[in-house]
């Protein structure tokens, strides 16, 4: 898995995943997202359009971080989840807690509302 995080503005942070999250690489995504989060930046996008793959390992750090931005009044969005991945969210209804968009620069625009 690889995963590249940008900053499009101050406010957010995009975090693309390339590849397969599990067990193995899952806390790559935590690292990510740890680093990612400031107190002036509350803000994730994650772009999944090239994830192919989620075990429950991913699904507890997606939790992690909805638990995380939460106590930070923050906001989790996502674009590009599909496929297997989205089943896995869906089957566990993690899909109910996460708002999805088309477009980065949709999802960025939900963030700094």
């Amino acid at each position: 898995m690889e995963i590249a995080t940008t900053f499009p503005i101050p406010d957010a942070a995009v975090i693309a995943i390339d590849g397969e999250m599990d067990l193995y690489n899952a806390n790559q995504l935590r690292e990510a997202f740890q680093q990612a989060l400031t107190d002036s930046r509350r803000g994730i996008v994650l772009e999944l359009s090239r994830l192919r793959y989620l075990d429950s390992s991913g699904v507890g750090v997606l939790i992690h971080m909805i638990q995380s931005l939460k106590s930070r009044k923050g906001r989790l969005a996502v674009v590009g989840l599909h496929g297997s991945p989205e089943k896995v969210l869906t089957m566990t209804n993690i899909i109910a807690l996460l708002k999805r968009f088309s477009t980065c620069e949709e999802a960025v625009a939900y963030i700094t509302e």
